[in-house]
């Protein structure tokens, strides 16, 4: 039992340190704004998580209503329906490609025989005939 006593007497002459040591802090005008500081954040915290926990609770109906409305929406959403292959794709194709080498093999005839022509004065210019011509080119 003398054990326990000398134990309880060494905590508290130690805890008596502390509590005197942080009433001195308080003491000062640095303790006096630290203490005022703590309050402030901890009452704003407080308020903060009051606010939090009341505006969840009155959003609660409004997100259970709009996850029920999302999943009316996505339950009359229609199937997607995959379009049947396309058989004619290979003829288009060649055919898209034969009138391409056409295009460029009238195009590169007219360009031979623009080169053909002599330069007036020094500069290549293309008559009004000329861009005709070119903008007919199909």
């Amino acid at each position: 039992m003398d054990n326990i006593l000398e134990k309880i007497a060494a905590y508290r002459a130690a805890v008596s340190r502390y509590v005197k040591a942080g009433r001195e802090f308080i003491a000062t005008t640095f303790g006096k704004a630290t203490v005022a500081l703590l309050i402030l954040v901890s009452v704003a915290a407080y308020a903060h998580h009051r606010g939090s926990v009341r505006a969840e609770g009155r959003l609660t109906p409004q997100i259970a209503e709009l996850q029920k409305k999302l999943a009316d929406a996505e339950a009359r959403l229609p199937l997607v329906v995959e379009a049947a292959p396309d058989t004619n794709l290979a003829d288009r194709l060649a055919a898209s490609e034969d009138a391409k080498a056409k295009l460029q093999k009238k195009v590169a005839d007219y360009e031979t025989q623009l080169a053909r022509r002599p330069a007036k004065a020094g500069a290549f210019t293309l008559s009004p005939a000329d861009a005709r011509s070119l903008s007919n080119i199909k």
